[in-house]
């Protein structure tokens, strides 16, 4: 079993390490911030009932506000259901 890092070893590591960090540190471009948008009350989204405590799930919008997401608060089941039609598929 190999301790220690060798001179070959450190040179990998080295430039491991020097990717991670242009990675992670890199400057951003100007980047305009994201215009937060609002979430509907929940009380506008549709009630649902866990399937196996028959207790009301919580719920939040998921994907781009197009499904709501249910959560049981009691046994975690999860659900997704998506709000209004779903989209024509394309033709081929």
């Amino acid at each position: 079993m190999k301790l220690f890092f060798t001179q070959g070893d450190s040179a990998a590591f080295d430039r491991l390490t020097r990717f991670s960090a242009v990675g992670e540190n890199a400057p951003m471009a100007d980047v305009a911030p994201s215009i937060p948008i609002p979430n509907p009350p929940s009380g506008d989204l549709p009630d649902r009932l866990c399937t196996w405590c028959r207790v009301s799930m919580k719920k939040r919008l998921v994907g781009g506000m197009q499904f709501v997401h249910y959560t049981c608060p009691k046994c975690v089941f999860q659900h997704t259901t998506r709000l209004g039609q779903k989209p024509p598929s394309p033709a081929h």
